[in-house]
């Protein structure tokens, strides 16, 4: 099973990645046999300083967002720039948006043309934090995944992950909502080594669908670039050895 690219990758940029640079990722490229990569920071980290973010997180209840975000253009610019000198070496632009408590994406929609992948992403579920009944935090996963599908993205990370890294079962009947969702909208769905999702069973589901599917590392650190041992197994996992999962897949250009 071959895997040339990878459009989910972290660099300095973001708070929870290792301090690595482009250059290092360009320098263990050629080992792992990657013919391109998308740099995909998270938005909250690209708009906002530390001090900010934590404050972001404390609103409650509707704020106008995007005035916060003009203002902030330059460090978006900032990113897109440094970026820009790799794209001869098959270093694309990404980003891996953020989401408001009400699904807002954490982006200035007006540059979504400067990237190459758009990557929507739910890692904070409200109600979690707030202790509420697992039905309820089920609830509000799902809400959100369907806000995040319907913007204007290419990939859906992790599409499970948010129930899952906190022991909350995904109920199966999910499976088919998030996934036709996504066909509909024409955005592939992750397989996602850093957060190891989804499962098999998910991924069988996706196959048989017909989605895009993205097999990416989610690198936060150079010895996670370029491993795509979790896909295979789970490729394997869901009955696949041969080359099926190619045929439709996210690519990056």
């Amino acid at each position: 099973m071959v895997f040339d690219t990878d459009c989910h990758v972290h660099t300095h940029w973001s708070a929870c990645a290792d301090l690595i640079t482009v250059e290092d990722y360009l320098l263990c490229a050629s080992k792992a046999r990657l013919r391109c990569f998308a740099i995909t920071d998270h938005s909250n980290d690209i708009y906002f300083e530390q001090n900010e973010r934590e404050g972001l997180r404390r609103q409650t209840g509707k704020i106008d967002l995007q005035p916060l975000l003009k203002d902030r253009a330059h460090r978006l610019e900032k990113y897109l720039s440094d970026l820009k000198p790799y794209r001869k070496y098959g270093v694309r632009a990404g980003i891996e948006l953020e989401q408001m408590s009400d699904g807002e994406f954490i982006f200035d929609w007006d540059y979504r043309g400067s990237f190459d992948v758009v990557i929507g992403a739910v890692h904070v579920i409200p109600s979690l934090k707030k202790r509420k009944k697992e039905e309820v935090i089920q609830e509000e996963f799902l809400s959100l995944t369907m806000k995040a599908l319907e913007q204007d993205i290419d990939i859906l990370a992790h599409p499970t992950r948010g129930l899952r890294k906190a022991g909350i079962a995904v109920p199966s009947r999910y499976h088919d909502v998030i996934i036709e969702k996504a066909l509909s909208r024409g955005i592939a769905l992750e397989v996602n080594a850093h957060s190891l999702d989804p499962n098999s069973i998910f991924l069988r589901r996706c196959l048989e669908k017909g989605v895009k599917l993205a097999f990416n590392t989610d690198s936060h650190s150079l010895k996670e670039f370029g491993d795509f041992s979790f896909h295979r197994l789970m490729l394997q996992e869901a009955g696949i050895n041969g080359k099926e999962h190619l045929e439709n897949c996210f690519q990056l250009e």
